[in-house]
């Protein structure tokens, strides 16, 4: 992405963010912050992938960059600027392996008499950086100071957060907040991002309505979620076990579920569900009734590969490894035939 004014000066990533807003008040679907010649990663993969085992992520070494921030004072934000882009010059991983270390250290440290000036520094980098890991780590520092909360840092988070390369950190902005709807934050801004932004949101968000429900599954099928632990989320939080007990299904949202259910067949995260058996045969049973987009078959075809593949391999396992009974895994198979067969009819 182009970060210039109209001029032709350079700007910061959070005037670039601020600049590229439509009237809708979301980002254009193909804005990208990222280098497409540095890397193949969409905006905010490196850190939404990690959200699968965020509480027990590595931790980074923070004593160099902890050696930086100590050192500001009133009349040297630029060359702590300067420092710390040389600190981040070659990064590449997550940004979130800062989060506890820094978390613990300044929580043990609150005695710091540069701690005013610390603050002051993130506040002003946060919107005045063209650094990626400066804007990050500012709003990771403004998160655990948590010192003069304002309307103004809260918004500027909030446009940042546009981009999914910042959505997730914005959203653990939010999460500390008090005196505010966190949900519905969560929700406004879900609304508002895409694909990367989107799933950090959704692993955030409280299913607790039946907008947020729908919402969830709606944006599963449009946004093609196949990341593995993204699919589990938006399977529980789209309810879909309520939603096979329901009499009536529109075609819409049971092609919405079958999207769900080919995306959890085809990535096995399946066999780590509860009751995998109950909810396959309870699907198989409502796509006799409902099945009618190729959507739709494509999950019960996806059904009979996989089970059809672990009953090849039974004659080498325990009972204990099956996947499926062979009674359940029979009356499986003998559903996903009846299903496509009727279909090819």
């Amino acid at each position: 992405m182009q970060n210039r004014d109209d001029n032709n000066k350079e700007i910061s990533i959070y005037e670039l963010i601020k600049k590229n807003i439509q009237p809708n008040g979301r980002l254009e679907k193909n804005f990208r912050l990222l280098d497409e010649e540095l890397t193949v990663l969409d905006d905010g993969e490196k850190d939404v992938q990690c959200l699968e085992y965020i509480d027990n992520i590595i931790e980074a070494d923070i004593k160099n960059l902890i050696d930086i921030i100590l050192k500001i004072s009133t009349d040297n934000f630029d060359e702590i600027e300067k420092e710390l882009k040389i600190y981040f010059k070659e990064y590449k991983d997550t940004i979130l392996i800062y989060r506890k270390p820094l978390y613990n250290y300044f929580t043990l440290n609150r005695d710091i008499s540069s701690l005013n000036n610390i603050f002051n520094f993130f506040k002003k980098v946060l919107t005045s950086s063209k650094n990626i890991f400066i804007v990050k780590i500012s709003i990771i520092i403004l998160t655990i100071l948590d010192l003069k909360y304002s309307d103004e840092i809260l918004e500027n988070i909030k446009i940042l957060s546009l981009s999914s390369e910042f959505t997730l950190l914005g959203i653990l902005f939010i999460k500390k907040l008090k005196n505010l709807n966190v949900n519905k934050e969560i929700f406004e801004l879900g609304k508002k991002v895409y694909a990367w932004g989107k799933i950090a949101c959704v692993f955030y968000l409280d299913a607790n309505t039946n907008e947020i429900k729908d919402w969830i599954l709606e944006k599963g099928y449009e946004e093609n979620i196949l990341y593995n632990f993204a699919t589990m989320t938006y399977f529980d939080k789209a309810d879909i076990r309520g939603r096979l007990q329901k009499t009536y299904l529109s075609k819409t949202e049971f092609a919405q579920i079958s999207f769900l259910i080919d995306t959890l067949v085809f990535s096995k995260e399946i066999i780590y569900l509860d009751d995998k058996e109950e909810l396959l045969m309870k699907y198989l049973e409502k796509a006799k009734i409902f099945a009618s987009s190729e959507i739709d078959y494509m999950a019960i075809d996806e059904i009979w590969v996989f089970v059809d593949s672990d009953m090849w391999y039974m004659s080498e396992k325990s009972k204990e490894e099956f996947i499926f009974s062979l009674e359940v895994a029979n009356k499986l198979l003998k559903d996903c035939e009846e299903i496509l067969n009727n279909r090819i009819r």
